[in-house]
């Protein structure tokens, strides 16, 4: 039975899975607000996704044992027409960001100095980078080449850069129901980027990628009302989980009692 569910099973069910829980946030929204606009405490809606929230990340910990992948980065990383369409999907969410940041609405809207300045600049910088190297890696997995380094590194920081951005919204928002998943599913993918850079440093764990991955997914899935962000988000997180090696393991298991 656990073999059956796990791990190839949940990259179909997790997003099943987050897909009930926007409707459970979509319905805590309609029915779970008083008169002032705040979330009525313990309502049922928003314990059910806590439920569910659940025991989606046991199912992830629990499965990390049975995750097994390729050593070689070919065979984890196969030709793909998905995972570039992602990137460019993520790319232009990127560049949303940028257009976002350059009209002011960023994270540095405070009096500027030199060192506000400074920051102004690099972090768009890094978003121009960000949105290069999610091109870049998509045509890596296209022409099945190894993604350069760097690549997945710019990404991770502008992960990274994007929740210090949203943070600044959220942090005068009272109520972390209005953002908890958000700001969650923002490091999710940050440390999906992290991992993926690892592997192309050939240090990359499958359990590891496999967990970020599918919690990015699920958690990103469950903000599709938010914005573009998320949805390229999770269609990134998703579609860059390594190839496992299933079958090989199986028909060695099968073939050694006959050998005998």
């Amino acid at each position: 039975m656990k073999k059956r569910l796990i791990p190839r099973n949940l990259k179909l069910l997790i997003p099943g899975c987050s897909l009930l829980g926007l409707l459970l946030r979509i319905l805590l929204v309609a029915t779970g607000t008083d008169d002032k606009g705040l979330i009525v405490s313990f309502h049922p809606a928003w314990i059910a996704l806590l439920i569910l929230t659940f025991a989606v990340f046991a199912a992830l910990l629990l499965s990390s044992g049975s995750i097994r992948g390729a050593m070689d980065y070919k065979a984890s990383f196969p030709r793909s027409l998905i995972a570039p369409a992602a990137g460019v999907l993520a790319a232009i969410a990127a560049g949303a960001s940028l257009l976002r940041h350059l009209r002011g609405d960023g994270f540095i809207a405070i009096p500027p100095n030199i060192f506000t300045t400074a920051a102004f600049f690099l972090t768009g910088a890094v978003m121009v980078l960000a949105i290069i190297a999610f091109i870049l890696a998509g045509l890596c997995r296209l022409t099945e080449r190894k993604v350069p380094f760097g690549l997945h590194v710019v990404i991770c920081v502008w992960f990274a850069l994007e929740m210090l951005d949203l943070y600044q919204t959220w942090s005068f928002d009272p109520q972390i129901q209005d953002y908890c998943f958000q700001l969650l599913a923002c490091i999710a993918l940050a440390m999906t980027a992290y991992q993926l850079a690892s592997f192309d440093i050939d240090k990359g764990s499958h359990r590891k990628l496999w967990f970020w991955g599918l919690a990015a997914t699920y958690l990103c899935c469950l903000c599709l009302d938010s914005g573009l962000f998320y949805i390229a988000g999770a269609a990134w997180a998703w579609s860059n989980l390594t190839t496992l090696l299933r079958r090989q393991r199986k028909t060695m298991e099968t073939e050694t009692p006959a050998a005998e």
